[in-house]
C-alpha cells in the first residue's frame, strides 16, 4: 500500500533511537493489520509486504483494479521525478555561484520537474483517499473510519484487520439493489 513512504519514514525516523524504534513499531502495526486483512478478504497475507503489488492486490479486493493501477503509475512516475528535481536543485545552487547564461533555462527545467512532483503527489493522495475508501467499504466498516486510515492507517488497519467486528463482505456497491455487497471471493 504505502510501502515505499513508510520506508522513507523508518530510515529519517532512525537518526534518532526514539524515532527508529516507534517507526519500526508502526511499521509492524501496518503489516501485521494489512496481513489480516488480506487472509479475511481470501488472499495469501504475504501479499501486503511486496511494495507496489500490495497497492495492485488493494485494488483487486476492493474491486478497484484500475484505480490501483493508475496509482502505481503515478508512484513510479514520483519516484522518476523526484531525483531529477533534486539534480535540478544542486545544479541552480551551482549556478548561483557562477552566473551564466544557463541558469533561465535550469531554472525553467527545474519548475517544471517541481509542477511535475507536486501534480504527481496531489493526483496520487486523492486517488489514494478513493481507493482506501473502497478498501475500507469492503469491510463494511463506516465511512468515518476513512479519516483514521488517512492520519493513522497503521491504526486502522489493525482494527480492521483484528476485529471480528469487520469481516470482509466483498466488492463494495453501492448500487446493487439485491444487498449493500456483491460478494465474489468468499
Amino acid at each position: 500500500m504505502k510501502t515505499p513512504f513508510i520506508f522513507l519514514s523508518l530510515l529519517i525516523g532512525m537518526t534518532n533511537s526514539m524515532g527508529g524504534f516507534i517507526s519500526i513499531v508502526l511499521l509492524l502495526m501496518n503489516y501485521i493489520g494489512l496481513w489480516h486483512m488480506f487472509e479475511k478478504a481470501g488472499e495469501d497475507g504475504w501479499r501486503c509486504i511486496v511494495p507496489f503489488y500490495n497497492t495492485y492486490m488493494i485494488g483487486e479486493i476492493c474491486g478497484k483494479e484500475k484505480l490501483a493501477k493508475a496509482i502505481i503509475v503515478i508512484e513510479v512516475i514520483t519516484f522518476v521525478c523526484l531525483p531529477t528535481v533534486v539534480f535540478q536543485i544542486i545544479r541552480t545552487t551551482n549556478n548561483l555561484f557562477f552566473k551564466d547564461d544557463m541558469f533561465s533555462g535550469t531554472l525553467i527545467g527545474f519548475s517544471i520537474g517541481v509542477f511535475i512532483l507536486f501534480i504527481t503527489i496531489v493526483a496520487k493522495m486523492i486517488l489514494r483517499i478513493m481507493l482506501d475508501y473502497y478498501f475500507i467499504k469492503s469491510y463494511g466498516a463506516p465511512t468515518v473510519f476513512l479519516l483514521l486510515a488517512i492520519f493513522l492507517p497503521c491504526i486502522a488497519w489493525m482494527i480492521l484487520g483484528l476485529s471480528v467486528k469487520y469481516p470482509y463482505y466483498g466488492v463494495y456497491n453501492p448500487y446493487y439493489v439485491n444487498s449493500y455487497w456483491r460478494t465474489n471471493k468468499v
